[in-house]
């Protein structure tokens, strides 16, 4: 299964934050939409960094007292793992269980057309395993009564 299709079907949809907001900014983005991540781009729409709740909670304990006030260019992750929408749903997940990412880009000519999450991914992976599943249980309801498949003879 190619990423594509799984933007296809969850929708393409990009949130993003400015570097210039804070960590206050990022909270209200992401409770607002029930979301774990958001992308930081530059003006002509090229990614710039991600930050994700993770990178929230790190800050916070970091900064106690002045979290609301942080940058969101001080503290986002700017050497980000991305995709591409030609790329293997199974390339990915390896990828991002590699690194331990839970959100990963997905970018074409320099433009972020997606983003992933790795409940995305596993939703991608048990809906292709289900669809394998069930192949498998149609070759073998029509396998020949002799046990002896016509490749075989």
């Amino acid at each position: 299964m190619k990423i594509k299709s799984i933007l296809e079907k969850k929708g393409s949809d990009v949130y993003s934050i400015s570097a210039d907001d804070t960590l206050k900014d990022m909270v209200k983005e992401m409770l607002g939409r029930s979301i774990g991540s958001l992308l930081v781009l530059h003006d002509d729409g090229s990614l710039a960094g991600i930050i994700t709740e993770r990178d929230f909670l790190h800050n916070v304990v970091k900064n106690a007292d002045s979290w609301e006030t942080v940058r969101i260019d001080d503290v986002m992750i700017k050497k980000v793992l991305t995709a591409t929408a030609d790329e293997t749903l199974d390339a990915v997940m390896s990828r991002m269980t590699k690194h331990r990412v839970r959100h990963m880009p997905v970018v074409e000519s320099d433009k972020v057309v997606g983003v992933l999450s790795i409940g995305d991914i596993i939703y991608a992976s048990l809906d292709e395993s289900t669809f394998q599943n069930e192949l498998m249980k149609r070759y073998i309801k029509d396998w020949p009564e002799d046990g002896k498949s016509e490749l075989v003879k």
